[in-house]
């Protein structure tokens, strides 16, 4: 009987012995498995960041109308985005009605529009104008590639 105890406790330090290694081998195949995760995670992340930061030096240009006074009419070219627009121009129709000529030519090209910035043009509305109005802005990006956009403008 003396034999007996010290050959359980023994048997009992190997038991322990091989569930601590199984538990070991668990978690360092868990903690692989987490770092594959977590870099795969990273990436996805620098991608992200790389997209936005192409997006973040694009120019949104617009244009809108409004009214100033009792019969005042003005239409305001404007960039939203958050990057510059360069040589920036109107493509009109040949029905335009809304923009005076000489304004527009004495205004553009601009050479650079920056965020946030803003064109005002004079607009001569009169009784016979027509309620909307297609024009085209055009511009180039920081990349030199030439953007446009459609707007349609309405009384």
């Amino acid at each position: 009987m003396s034999a007996f105890i010290p050959n359980a406790i023994s048997f009992a330090a190997l038991f322990i012995a091989i569930i601590s290694l199984w538990i070991s081998f668990t978690n360092s195949k868990n903690q692989r498995n987490l770092n594959l995760y977590e870099v795969e995670w990273l990436r996805i992340q620098i991608a992200n960041a790389q997209a936005e930061n192409t997006q973040d030096n694009n120019a949104s240009l617009s244009a809108r109308m409004y009214k100033i006074g009792k019969s005042d009419w003005r239409v305001k070219l404007f960039n939203k985005g958050p990057g510059d627009a360069f040589n920036v121009r109107l493509k009109l129709n040949d029905q335009n009605e809304f923009f005076i000529k000489n304004d527009v030519e004495r205004k553009l090209p601009l050479n650079k529009m920056e965020k946030g910035q803003t064109v005002e043009f004079i607009s001569a509305v009169h009784l016979g104008t027509h309620a909307k109005e297609d024009i085209t802005i055009v511009w180039q990006n920081s990349e030199n590639i030439e953007k446009q956009t459609t707007v349609t403008l309405t009384l």
